[in-house]
């Protein structure tokens, strides 16, 4: 099988773990959902973050951390998700998370955002010239560059 064909069938089964993730209620353990269903050989899923709401120290407002998940193999390294701009705490885990893995955050050469919320797309330029993803909507990172 050449590298080309070996790669789309990468992506097409990133995009059945991507259906499966998206489709896990939010009250449920991402952790413990997807390494049980996780069965395509190669692939890992690795959740970086757990999403959640956090309630801010005056109590009165809650903030929302996106979960932030890992899926490499077959030489393609892709993240679903990224934490709002200012989520300091959440970059952490994901330089931590990938560091774990002996994964740069330069690999990443994916980055799908499973919809249009900030706090989901915002560190998305954290990684260098991902090709990222949202619904139909398809960019490089040179191409938003361009617009600032």
């Amino acid at each position: 099988m050449s590298t080309n064909s070996r790669r789309l069938n990468f992506l097409a089964q990133i995009c059945n773990i991507l259906i499966f993730l998206i489709g896990i209620p939010l009250a449920q353990n991402v952790r413990t959902r997807s390494a049980a269903k996780n069965q395509l050989p190669g692939i890992q899923v690795v959740p970086l973050v757990e999403g959640q709401m956090v309630r801010e120290p005056d109590g009165q407002k809650f903030v929302k951390v996106s979960s932030v998940t890992l899926v490499y193999g077959e030489g393609i390294v892709l993240v679903v998700d990224s934490a709002a701009a200012t989520d300091f705490v959440s970059s952490e885990q994901v330089l931590r998370g990938l560091s774990t893995l002996n994964i740069s955050h330069v690999d990443v050469r994916f980055v799908v955002t499973t919809h249009g919320h900030p706090d989901h797309f915002g560190q998305a330029n954290f990684y260098p010239m991902p090709i990222t993803s949202l619904g139909p909507i398809k960019t490089t990172a040179t191409a938003i560059s361009k617009r600032s």
